[in-house]
């Protein structure tokens, strides 16, 4: 099946905005849930593929919403590693995409990862 020969893509730029804007809207959606909340259980998780040429961080929040009345699951974030897996850059990155969802510290009750050296020390 062929493009419709009358249709005009849109630029670079165009296209560029309309991702910004969908991102915003998404996080907007997740924050939105969260304000209505208590406590936020933090999830972090690397891993790297299998031919070892990146390493992915995931920030899950866990919270109960008062308003919607259910327990909430969202994903804050999935981070391509580019950089050594030290515990200094896991919190630095942890605490940038905390910071992007206001949620301080006082706003976690706890951290939860697996047992790899480097995230112990981060946490």
């Amino acid at each position: 099946m062929a493009l419709n020969p009358r249709y005009e893509l849109p630029c670079r730029e165009t296209l560029k905005r309309f991702v910004a804007r969908v991102a915003h809207e998404i996080k907007e959606n997740i924050k939105e849930p969260m304000k209505n909340s208590g406590k936020v259980a933090i999830c972090v998780d690397i891993w790297t593929q299998r031919n070892m040429v990146a390493s992915n961080l995931a920030i899950t929040a866990h919270f109960y919403c008062y308003k919607t009345g259910k327990l909430e699951n969202v994903c804050l974030a999935v981070k391509q590693m580019t950089t050594t897996h030290s515990a200094g850059v896991f919190k630095a990155i942890t605490d940038e995409i905390l910071a992007e969802f206001d949620l301080s510290d006082d706003r976690i009750s706890r951290f939860r990862a697996d047992n790899g050296s480097n995230i112990v020390a981060a946490f």
